[in-house]
């Protein structure tokens, strides 16, 4: 077996010289930081291993390691970018805006809803009111149509005689009014015009028949006389059918009018347009003959 000469290896002393000569240095140093600690300050562990240097030079290094360390202390406050705060300031703005509108048009909504509703208790308490006016003059008319058949159910026999004095008061004999005028030789005849309506037909009996009411053209009265029983049976029929709706009442209203005696096609007295001279003739003597065969029978 060779023997080695050297017992170490080069790498071996390599590493032997580095630890004697850095054992040689830490003593060294730890000696001279003892004897003068102004001169040889003792350094931070991430200094430790450094190679001596000049108090000023550490002084100095040590002073740009805190203000390295410590960046936010040396530095003023960061400028606000201008451009980035004029636009928070314009989105800010905008989404103030946009609230605002919408707030608004919340409010607007809100207002409308309310009025509406107050428009719609108005109109059904007009409708009452008028419901009930009309409901209360109904039983007023009940009322004194009850009394009066209660009166002439309770007047006695004898009574008759009185009233029927008192109506012959009432009266209008046409053959005293026409006077000469009949001419034709006709009994007078004896009419009970006792109302205002029906004294005047008879006044229009005695004059001359161009006073008896021919009317050409009916239509021209057809929507105010329409208008007018509308007005006064819509109440009525919401009193009597509550469960019907507006339409149907106004379509019964509309039938009842076709029939009734205030529509002016219903009424006598009516001709063509173009009629001639002998149908406005005929016309009259109907009419006539028809007022004297009413106010007769009174």
């Amino acid at each position: 077996m060779p023997i080695n000469r050297h017992f170490f290896s080069p790498t071996q002393y390599i590493r032997i010289f580095a630890i004697v000569h850095l054992t040689t240095f830490l003593s060294v140093s730890a000696y001279l930081r003892s004897t003068d600690p102004e001169h040889y300050p003792s350094r931070p562990r991430h200094q430790q291993f450094q190679p001596h240097r000049h108090p000023a030079t550490t002084n100095t290094t040590r002073s740009s390691n805190t203000s390295s360390s410590n960046p936010a202390q040396t530095m003023g406050p960061k400028k606000e970018n201008s451009k980035k705060a004029a636009g928070n300031a314009k989105k800010a703005e905008a989404a103030a805006q946009k609230q605002a509108a919408v707030d608004a048009k919340t409010a607007a909504a809100e207002d409308r809803e309310w009025s509406k509703g107050a428009k719609d208790n108005s109109k059904k308490a007009a409708a009452a009111e008028k419901a009930a006016s009309a409901a209360a003059k109904k039983a007023e008319r009940e009322a004194l149509l009850a009394e009066e058949e209660k009166s002439q159910r309770a007047t006695p026999k004898g009574a008759n005689k009185k009233t029927a004095e008192k109506k012959s008061r009432g009266t209008l004999d046409l053959g005293q009014l026409d006077g000469d005028a009949g001419g034709s030789g006709q009994a007078s005849k004896a009419l009970n015009a006792s109302g205002i309506d029906n004294a005047l037909d008879a006044l229009s009996l005695t004059a001359s028949s161009n006073e008896l009411k021919i009317d050409r053209h009916p239509e021209r009265r057809f929507k105010a006389a329409y208008k007018a029983f509308e007005e006064r049976r819509l109440p009525e029929i919401e009193i009597e059918h509550p469960g019907l709706r507006k339409q149907q009442r106004i379509d019964i209203v509309r039938k009842e009018f076709e029939k009734s005696e205030e529509n002016p096609f219903n009424q006598a007295g009516n001709v063509q347009f173009d009629a001639t001279k002998e149908e406005l003739n005929a016309e009259k003597e109907r009419l006539r003959a028809g007022v004297e065969k009413r106010l007769a029978s009174r």
